[in-house]
């Protein structure tokens, strides 16, 4: 019964991967059909509907690859779980080729007028479809390769347990990805002819706007990228001085010997190999090095063997069954060598302060112990020195020590 279940889990994961595109495509379709729509405007919406097409297919795909359980017990039986390994993964995968195969017949049995209209002048005839499938398919591939190196991702964070690939959950995820495409193409292409509409009028106003005028946008342009870096530049600063004054006064109090501060504030923007300072107490030395997260919502992951990881995610979803649309991860080295004890400050810290311990991820706090290394946020360590328990320290909550 177990295997007839594996076998219609699999089956579907097919089909909603492979039938996604389609459904997409075809309900958004409708709009232009019977919606009060130009014919001008009929290529731009059935070019949004196909990129809505291409996107839900990623996603539902990756979702397939990440809850298969057969495919992440064979990558973590690979002696490296790198980027080569997850290519070959995505290759010799009969489910790559199946949900390929299936999206490319559909071409041939029905007729997809928004791709048709972009790939082909609107004609659906059998060797139009042929056509489009010729040109679709190959991205189609792409695609399912991308999903599959991505999940792999996923597989090395959560390590080799399998308590999070159910199919409860991949049915989760798979019906909010459904919804959430389908209802989002189906928005834009209800919306897209007003702002189609807009277009002539900003013509107009191009003709009238002057040469300060077009100044001030440019201006208020850059504004709206550059200040919010610049602003959290200056918080991140700000923290960091108060931070060193700090140290100097505690290690003033308490007696305690401190060597100069090398480069200060350079963490702030890079990483820098080697220590940022000692502290020399009556017992011992402590090598310190000072690390920094400049957006304190963006976890970051501490790794034993002297990496770091910023994980940028963006996801929709409850929590515990978010559906992870886009995820940029900024790897950085701060291992360094020294025979004092090693301790890490990091100024500001990040809310989400992580360590990753057998593949698993683990939440970190105040003199967490991560390699040979100990953590602390700026105020935690004051605290920690000034009350001469650094090698002991474990407070219950990092985020307030910042």
């Amino acid at each position: 019964m177990k295997k007839v279940f594996s076998y219609i889990r699999k089956g579907s994961m097919v089909l909603l991967n492979a039938l996604l595109p389609l459904l997409v495509s075809v309900i958004c379709y409708q709009f232009i059909r019977f919606g009060r729509v130009t014919e001008n405007s009929v290529m731009p919406l059935c070019t949004i509907i196909v990129i809505t097409a291409f996107l839900s297919y990623y996603s539902l795909f990756k979702q397939g690859v990440k809850y298969d359980l057969q495919a992440k017990a064979k990558y973590f039986e690979q002696e490296n779980q790198n980027l080569f390994t997850a290519l070959k993964i995505a290759f010799s995968s009969k489910y790559l080729y199946i949900v390929c195969a299936v999206t490319a017949l559909e071409f041939f049995l029905f007729e997809i007028n928004s791709f048709a209209i972009v790939f082909n002048n609107g004609s659906t005839s059998l060797l139009s479809r042929l056509k489009i499938a010729g040109v679709c398919l190959p991205v189609f591939v792409l695609l399912g390769v991308i999903a599959s190196v991505t999940a792999s991702k996923d597989w090395k964070k959560d390590g080799v347990s399998n308590k999070k690939y159910t199919a409860a959950a991949y049915y989760e995820q798979a019906a909010i990805a459904t919804v959430a495409y389908i209802m989002g193409g189906t928005v834009l292409v209800y919306i897209s002819p007003y702002f189609l509409g807009i277009t002539g009028i900003l013509k107009g106003l191009g003709e009238a706007i002057t040469v300060n005028g077009l100044i001030t946008i440019l201006c208020i342009i850059a504004a709206v990228i550059l200040l919010p870096p610049l602003f959290r530049a200056i918080r991140a600063l700000n923290k960091r001085r108060a931070f060193i004054k700090q140290l100097k006064t505690a290690c003033s109090r308490k007696g305690y010997e401190l060597s100069e501060i090398k480069v200060p504030f350079k963490s702030l923007f890079q990483p820098y190999t080697g220590e940022s300072f000692t502290v020399k107490t009556d017992k011992k030395i402590y090598s310190c090095k000072l690390l920094c997260c400049l957006k304190k919502r963006i976890p970051l992951v501490l790794h034993e063997d002297g990496k770091g990881e910023y994980i940028h995610v963006i996801s929709i979803g409850k929590k515990g069954a978010r559906l992870e649309i886009f995820r940029y991860v900024k790897t950085f080295n701060f291992g360094y060598e020294s025979e004092h004890d090693k301790v890490l400050i990091i100024v500001p810290v990040s809310k989400f302060m992580q360590t990753n311990r057998a593949g698993k991820i683990f939440d970190v706090d105040n003199g967490e112990e991560i390699g040979k290394y100990k953590m602390f946020a700026g105020t935690g360590f004051i605290n920690a020195l000034e009350r001469e328990c650094i090698d002991g320290a474990k407070n219950k909550n990092l985020y307030k020590y910042i």
